[in-house]
């Protein structure tokens, strides 16, 4: 078989076989070995009856808001704070108050993961667990609430949380944390 460059009469032709290759040929064992290990969990056919966006809440959670309710009966408050005090009911109402992209930031900022599981926060191993964040004392430095951010210990789903004076505030630290924190990593 002879080879040829790419040019433009040839563009079209070189591109349907580059995504041949891409998505199908080269992937061919891996999705085969998937299908295989799924189906001897799962049988395939037993999935029909379900639309994709049936599966995917059934695997993946269901992506809905939170509301009052859920929260105050799901969250573990702990270390300084409890269900009725100002702070988580400032951070309670922030969450029942986001957009799905929001919820889906904090719920990755918190878990690591971008959703929540199969049922939501009663689900939730280990329950999400919001505490007090105060001041390290061992730098000697004056500590100020409204310059804190809120962290967090994603493997234990526990949230470290300043008590800020006001929801707005809380609102603008936890979003803050949210975007700017992703990617980061540090002991606390």
């Amino acid at each position: 078989r002879r080879v040829h460059g790419v040019t433009v009469w040839n563009l079209e032709e070189y591109s349907e076989r580059l995504v041949e290759v891409m998505l199908h040929t080269s992937i061919a064992p891996q999705i085969t070995a998937f299908r295989e290990g799924f189906n001897s969990i799962f049988p395939l056919r037993q999935m029909r009856p379900f639309s994709i966006l049936e599966l995917d809440e059934m695997f993946c959670g269901s992506g809905q808001p939170l509301t009052m309710e859920q929260l105050e009966a799901h969250v573990v408050c702990d270390h300084g704070y409890t269900v009725q005090s100002r702070a988580v009911r400032f951070l309670f109402a922030i969450l029942a108050s986001f957009a799905p992209a929001e919820l889906r930031l904090f719920v990755l900022f918190v878990t690591g993961a971008p959703r929540l599981p199969v049922g939501g926060l009663k689900n939730m191993k280990p329950p999400l667990t919001v505490v007090r964040k105060t001041a390290d004392t061992s730098y000697n430095a004056p500590w100020k609430v409204a310059d804190a951010l809120p962290s967090v210990m994603t493997c234990a789903n526990y949230l470290k949380l300043p008590d800020y004076g006001t929801e707005a505030l809380m609102r603008q630290k936890l979003m803050q944390a949210m975007t700017e924190g992703q990617e980061s990593f540090h002991l606390s």
